[in-house]
């Protein structure tokens, strides 16, 4: 788990543990108890690879998308987009 401003964003990795196979990544951010339903979130596993924007998932605070996860990928890079805002947020994959 890791904050943006006064948010609390954390991510899902399913199935669990990853592998070179593809997996569905699910981001949960909230403020206290209510959630965050007015970002645009994208992901990556590579500094190199595109951004894939994650679908919202109603107004509930998530965010899911699915990605190809290389065997040496060790992280995973989430982009959180607010109007000019942005943050970088890094997770680790394992």
């Amino acid at each position: 788990m890791q904050t943006w401003g006064d948010a609390t964003v954390q991510i899902e990795i399913l199935p669990s543990p990853t592998n070179k196979d593809v997996h569905e990544f699910i981001v949960i951010i909230s403020k206290g108890h209510k959630p965050v339903a007015d970002l645009m979130v994208s992901l990556r596993v590579t500094d190199d690879a595109p951004w894939k924007q994650a679908i919202q998932d109603g107004n509930i605070g998530v965010y899911r998308t699915v990605l190809s996860v290389p065997h040496q990928a060790t992280q995973i890079l989430v982009l959180l987009r607010r109007g000019p805002q942005e943050s970088l947020l890094k997770f680790p994959l394992g």
